[in-house]
């Protein structure tokens, strides 16, 4: 599921994406960690990334 929410430290629009049942089978949960592994290689201004 992708979100548009606010930044409150920028007050810019930024979209966010949530993966709630990431891990309920294999196939998903490797999809998600593989999404993760790539995030930081992505040197991009509109790509960030952060883990909560």
């Amino acid at each position: 599921m992708i979100n548009l929410m606010l930044n409150s430290e920028t007050n810019e629009m930024v979209a966010l994406k949530k993966s709630v049942y990431a891990f309920d089978n294999c196939v998903d949960a490797k999809r998600v960690l593989h999404e993760i592994k790539l995030l930081p290689y992505l040197h991009h201004e509109n790509v960030s990334f952060a883990l909560m």
